[in-house]
């Protein structure tokens, strides 16, 4: 069996803001260590980035200011530079981007619980 190539290997740890409704998503089907990182990956392969909807992120200052968790997630370099495309088109932060991902991706999907 060959070794995979050096550019498969590259990764990426990423920090991002999720909102409130997409951390609650991954942590009720996180079951092991690493699950959070595969259910990102797992989101954002499974949604169109060009035509997703984006979640609305407010701006808001105070006791109003809306809860957002900080997650780090290891992504391959591709799916990080799709990301960065996606970011640049649509004007808009990876943040967003992929907090709204999530919560598609896990919004349309049936749990088989």
């Amino acid at each position: 069996m060959s070794e995979p190539s050096a550019e498969k290997l590259k990764t990426r740890r990423v920090s991002v803001l999720l909102s409130q409704k997409a951390e609650n998503h991954l942590v009720k089907r996180v079951r092991v260590y690493g699950d959070i990182t595969r259910l990102v990956l797992e989101a954002i392969a499974a949604t169109n980035l060009t035509t997703l909807t984006l979640e609305r992120r407010r701006k808001t200052r105070g006791p109003d200011k809306p809860e957002y968790v900080p997650r780090q997630v290891v992504m391959p370099q591709d799916v990080h530079d799709a990301l960065r495309k996606a970011v640049k088109s649509r004007k808009t932060s990876l943040n967003a981007l992929v907090s709204s991902a999530i919560v598609h991706h896990f919004d349309t999907k049936t749990d088989k619980t």
